[in-house]
């Protein structure tokens, strides 16, 4: 590329600021030399009007390029020219020559006139042939060089102390006009900066704007669908009927994946995403993270392997939401590039949890899925690039999951690592900082019990239930041979407890008749991956629990109930998983009934689907449209409870809310409990609803389980109707 069109567009705006800058630098000179002509004509010294003008010369040859077009030829004839006539003028002229100013027009201007970064070579040669100039011009008599090449003329006159002054003055001048220009360009370019950052700031805003709005929309139709389809599962369905509604359930909810990943893209671009930090209850947490992704791994013929090792700290400092997104991202996509479909095999993950070094905790999860080259792994979290282009590809996506989760991971201070081999499968490892945090005990300890696995299939396993049970404190043996473990004397145990794979089950039939008669106080703990299989004891000294994945909460609660410890009781999972059907059952420690729900809410979509849900809840309620007829239904002094839209015709939620509170003020009255129900899931939204004086926040759409858990916690009082 010649030098004339190296230049693209974005460089444009560069040149155009050193064409300005050169163009103002030659009519200043102009103006001078022009100056000074005037003064040596007065002066009869034609030597030196000799000399500048010479000077003008360049100057307009320079203007003339300019105005063709060739800039790069004007700039290069400019300085390389001035440079020789300046030398000429030393040598001919000697100490008589002006050589402040001849050094304040020359030195730097290559870095003015040439770009550093796209005429690199050009600069240093100007600036190395600027100095060599210098050098000579300064140490001229000294070298000496005067009368070495030619006859010198006859010493010209000395400068009289005026002219000296005037001289002096004119470099003064020059160098002021210099500053005054540069100082116009500067403010000019700040002031552009200040215009630009302006408009990109407001285009953020609109765009974000636009995508809560967005959200908004699509989340208040989307309560309608996924309410629909959680009442829907409560009937009596078919197992065909049950599969169509459950894949209409994980669609509706990967949608609205999508929604929440362009919403925190747009964050991330906008440095508007953040960590909010809040005791965690580190196990339900992750296995709420394996079931949410279980139903894809069945889908997609994939074995979910889980490890939640027992010296985990129980309760963690951490952003629930954000760590449960990081680990769903990666879980998702170990599972989609694990299927049958791409690699021609059975899939497996591996997903384990260990704690690392100085209060951190190491998330590990690996697949043997496709791989990855070492060109996607370079570019794996770029949004939108080779590497994301490659994964929509393969499995479709937003191209944004994994772009998203490295921010997250940054933002929580931890650090996350890829190894991965094309074919052969990957491995992606998340560190963590998490501090422990004071919470209730709730993980048992398995110390006395005695445990024997039965006909484990692999090293892989022996390893999962070693961490999982022998570290815990329990006693575990490994039955590789049951046939001769019936045969050998009995091991001293009370109350044994035998796991039983499917695997060995159906190696060995009649097994759990010969291990009764050799250890009659026996106890099985099933494993079974049949998905539709009855849970919990299916006899006297028998407990099921599903098995990929292996969860830990269902393994410690079987393994104390078949031991007769009953001296814990063990949480289920705080996540429940998209794909299981809402069980009708309320808790055994509360009850619905004589609690009255009012309302309000304006979408006539929305009101049929809570109504519904509430009927279902056996909670009687009222509906009413917008915060005005709310208001005036509370006042009446019926309802235990205000579910409420924040988003309203008349009146919003949260006026509705502020009112409400001010008169329970005023009454010294106790606070209906309002919990607000909006199709914005922006946590500022949640926090706009607590400044209101709002109790509690759900975002759209409303699952059942949610919502029953959200009426516990906040009808803890006797209702209304059965106080004095």
């Amino acid at each position: 590329m010649s030098p004339e069109t190296q230049f693209d567009s974005s460089t444009y705006d560069d040149l155009e600021q050193r064409l300005s800058a050169f163009r103002f630098f030659i009519g200043l000179l102009l103006a001078v030399l022009g100056v000074w002509s005037v003064i040596h004509i007065m002066g009869g010294d034609m030597l030196r009007l000799t000399f500048t003008a010479s000077y003008v010369i360049p100057a307009l040859m320079a203007l003339f390029l300019l105005r063709i077009g060739r800039h790069y030829a004007a700039r290069m004839f400019w300085v390389l020219i001035t440079g020789l006539e300046f030398l000429l003028a030393v040598h001919m002229l000697g100490e008589k020559v002006s050589t402040e100013l001849i050094m304040l027009i020359y030195i730097g201007l290559p870095f003015l006139f040439f770009s550093w970064n796209n005429e690199f070579r050009t600069t240093i040669a100007l600036s190395a042939f600027a100095l060599f100039l210098s050098v000579i011009a300064f140490a001229h008599d000294v070298l000496p060089l005067r009368g070495l090449f030619f006859e010198l003329p006859p010493d010209p006159i000395a400068d009289p102390a005026w002219n000296i002054l005037m001289g002096r003055l004119t470099i003064g001048l020059m160098l002021m006009a210099q500053i005054w220009h540069f100082s116009r360009r500067s403010n000019r370019a700040r002031r552009e900066v200040h215009k630009a950052m302006f408009a990109a700031n407001t285009a953020t805003q609109a765009k974000g704007d636009f995508l809560a709005n967005m959200s908004h929309e699509i989340r208040t139709p989307m309560n309608g669908i996924v309410g629909m389809i959680e009442i829907l599962q409560t009937m009596n369905l078919s197992v065909n009927q049950s599969r169509a509604v459950t894949t209409m359930r994980n669609s509706a909810f990967a949608l609205l994946r999508i929604i929440d990943d362009i919403l925190d893209a747009s964050k991330i671009e906008a440095g508007k995403l953040s960590i909010e930090l809040d005791p965690v209850e580190l196990q339900p947490l992750i296995e709420g993270c394996a079931l949410t992704v279980q139903p894809l791994a069945d889908e997609l013929d994939v074995r979910l392997h889980l490890l939640i090792h027992p010296s985990l700290p129980e309760w963690v400092e951490a952003d629930a939401g954000r760590l449960r997104q990081v680990l769903l991202n990666i879980l998702s996509n170990a599972i989609k590039y694990s299927s049958s479909r791409l690699t021609g095999q059975s899939g497996q993950v591996r997903f384990h949890v260990e704690p690392g070094s100085k209060e951190t905790v190491v998330f590990t999860i690996s697949d043997n899925g496709i791989g990855m080259s070492e060109k996607v792994q370079s570019e794996l979290f770029q949004p939108f690039a080779s590497g994301e282009e490659y994964s929509r590809q393969q499995v479709g996506g937003t191209g944004l999951g994994l772009a998203i989760t490295r921010e997250l991971v940054e933002l929580m201070h931890g650090k996350i690592v890829v190894r991965s081999v094309e074919g052969e499968g990957s491995k992606m490892t998340v560190i963590l900082p998490l501090e422990g945090a004071i919470g209730e005990k709730t993980r048992p300890t398995l110390q006395g019990f005695t445990i024997f696995h039965v006909a484990p299939q692999t090293q892989y396993e022996r390893q999962l239930y070693h961490a999982r049970l022998a570290e815990a404190g329990a006693m575990l043996e490994f039955v590789e041979d049951p046939i001769s473990f019936i045969d050998s004397p009995p091991r001293p145990a009370e109350r044994p407890i035998f796991i039983l794979s499917p695997e060995a089950a159906a190696q060995f039939p009649g097994l759990e008749v010969d291990l009764l008669h050799r250890y009659p106080e026996a106890r099985f703990l099933q494993l079974s991956a049949k998905r539709n299989a009855d849970f919990g004891f299916i006899a006297a000294n028998r407990y099921q629990i599903q098995t990929h994945p292996t969860l830990a909460s269902e393994l410690y609660r079987g393994l104390s109930y078949l031991a007769g410890r009953s001296d814990f009781e063990l949480l289920e999972p705080s996540t429940p998983a998209p794909a299981r059907a809402f069980e009708l059952r309320p808790s055994d420690d509360w009850s619905p009934a004589g609690y009255r729900v009012l309302v309000v809410e304006d979408n006539a979509i929305n009101q049929t689907v809570l109504a519904t849900q509430l009927d279902l809840l056996e909670l009687d309620h009222h509906i009413v449209s917008n915060g005005l007829e709310g208001i005036r239904e509370w006042q009446s002094g019926l309802y235990d409870l205000i579910l409420s839209d924040c988003h309203m015709p008349v009146m919003d939620g949260f006026e509705m809310a502020r009112r409400i509170r001010e008169v329970e003020a005023s009454l010294d009255a106790a606070e209906t409990p309002i919990i607000a129900i909006t199709a914005n899931a922006q946590p500022e939204e949640a926090q706009r609803c607590r400044d209101a004086g709002m109790s509690d926040y759900m975002a759209k759409p409303i699952e059942m389980a949610q919502l029953r858990a959200k009426l516990e916690d906040s009808l803890q009082q006797p209702p209304l109707s059965q106080r004095d």
